[in-house]
């Protein structure tokens, strides 16, 4: 079933031909057409859309890091499935890419220092895949930071650099809360001597792991979080993550949003995303690591009007781009300004809603939800929390944009959350975990998949090369 689907999935996808158009671009539209003179709130939704993959440029080198954990709880089975993944990785990484492995127990070791994996490193790298053994505790914290210490600062500004953190159980040796990691991570980035900043994507295997401390590390690093329930997931997950790195199309995003007039205020930006208030209710600043081929970024903005007594065009926004072109390899900026008829009078059309903006509405507040019922589920407050998806499915099945496929998703995974916490104890063991994917994933829009039959039908994140990869590693 895997294969016919992939087949049939590298046949439809598209070629781009050779272009000079930006690999990220920035567009602005309101939730309706006109308003009213009469003040009150309005929704604008800000969108950034990359580019397909352009099939007559390699992708830009990557520099990874793989922080694996080798305490005792990784004997058996599941040291054998990490070791053939790590195989799996070497085997589709490039003469230009470079790989670190740095392994924890209770100590910490650089297995294999910044290496380019051309064919003479790869063979040596799985030589040393193959010498792995477990060991004792879980030092998280020591064997991240190693990891974000291997990281050159001087690398070129193209470069793709991620590090992939992979544990099955709970931090219990050196720094173990989130806060203390965290608080490390950034220290790392700002001392004098500081490494280039890298992407943290965090995987958690098994039932036996800290949904939320991961979770919480990934965010901090602009990453994913994944859950892995089983075994024969390990290689989907690093498999997904390849792909997405290989078609990053822009780094460095930050978008600026300013009000254009007085009559004009920014209440709030519905996203998870770094956000700064430059002027309080005028301008703000958000912050994005990257994007990657095909992906958009899509930001409601809630704004209040005020009372006024001119019809005309109103003024409402100018929103700016910023951000690294890996495609191009330079800096590109971009401008729009949005506004909006001021009228006496709305038609039956102007008062229509945007189906589009409502359904991002909807997934904005979905995440919310699953913070809360996540809240619930750690109280042992189980039944309060599965009231509480019901009462967000409901109300997604009544909105305007209840038949959108991403409406469809959202509804779906909050069932699956819904399913997942009958209990205490199943909510512990795979509920927790599974709110916490579902969370990073919408709340970023970027594929983190449980597992890719979740992602053959109907709307997913994941892009032509995730597949592509999935199809391959």
């Amino acid at each position: 079933l895997l294969s016919s689907y992939f087949l049939v999935h590298l046949l439809k996808m598209v070629i781009v031909e050779k272009t000079s158009s930006p690999s990220v671009s920035i567009y602005a539209r309101n939730q309706q057409q006109a308003y009213g003179l009469e003040g009150g709130d309005l929704v604008s939704l800000i969108t950034l859309k990359a580019s397909p993959l352009p099939t007559d440029k390699a992708p830009a080198p990557l520099f990874l890091v793989t922080v694996l954990d080798k305490s005792g709880s990784m004997s058996g089975s599941k040291m054998e499935m990490m070791k053939d993944t790590m195989r799996r990785l070497v085997a589709k990484l490039r003469p230009m890419d470079s790989l670190t492995m740095v392994m924890y127990d209770t100590n910490v070791s650089v297995l294999l220092p910044p290496t380019l994996m051309d064919e003479s490193n790869a063979e040596k790298a799985i030589e040393l895949i193959d010498s792995l053994r477990v060991g004792s505790s879980t030092n998280l914290s020591g064997g991240l930071i190693e990891g974000l210490n291997c990281i050159p600062s001087n690398l070129p500004k193209s470069t793709v650099i991620s590090t992939l953190l992979l544990t099955d159980g709970h931090a219990n040796y050196g720094a173990t809360k989130a806060e203390q990691i965290i608080e490390l991570m950034n220290h790392t980035w700002n001392k004098e001597d500081a490494p280039a900043k890298s992407a943290v994507y965090t995987f958690g295997y098994g039932s036996d792991h800290c949904s939320q401390l991961l979770k919480d590390i990934a965010d901090a690093g602009n990453g994913m979080y994944y859950y892995i329930e089983n075994g024969d997931r390990i290689a989907d997950c690093f498999a997904d993550v390849l792909g997405g790195l290989l078609s990053v199309m822009a780094q460095n995003l930050a978008i600026t949003i300013e009000s254009m007039d007085e009559n004009v205020k920014i209440k709030d930006v519905l996203t998870e995303y770094s956000s700064t208030i430059i002027s309080e209710g005028k301008k703000v600043r958000v912050s994005l690591s990257d994007i990657q081929s095909d992906e958009s970024r899509d930001i409601p903005i809630r704004l209040v009007l005020n009372d006024t007594s001119s019809k005309g065009d109103l003024r409402l926004l100018k929103v700016s781009l910023e951000c690294y072109d890996s495609i191009a390899e330079k800096i590109h900026t971009e401008s729009l300004s949005l506004s909006i008829p001021r009228v006496q009078e709305l038609t039956d059309e102007q008062k229509s809603i945007d189906i589009e903006i409502d359904g991002h509405i909807n997934r904005v507040e979905t995440c919310e939800i699953l913070k809360q019922v996540k809240e619930l589920g750690d109280k042992n407050q189980c039944e309060k929390a599965r009231e509480i998806i019901d009462e967000q499915i409901n109300k997604i099945k009544n909105s305007v944009s209840a038949e959108l496929p991403l409406c469809i998703r959202l509804v779906k995974d909050l069932q699956l959350a819904k399913d997942s916490m009958k209990s205490f104890q199943q909510f512990t063991s795979e509920g927790a975990h599974r709110i916490s994917n579902f969370s990073a994933s919408h709340s970023r829009q970027r594929a983190a998949p449980q597992g890719y039959e979740m992602e053959f039908d109907g709307f997913t994140y994941v892009n032509d090369s995730r597949m592509t990869m999935q199809s391959l590693y």
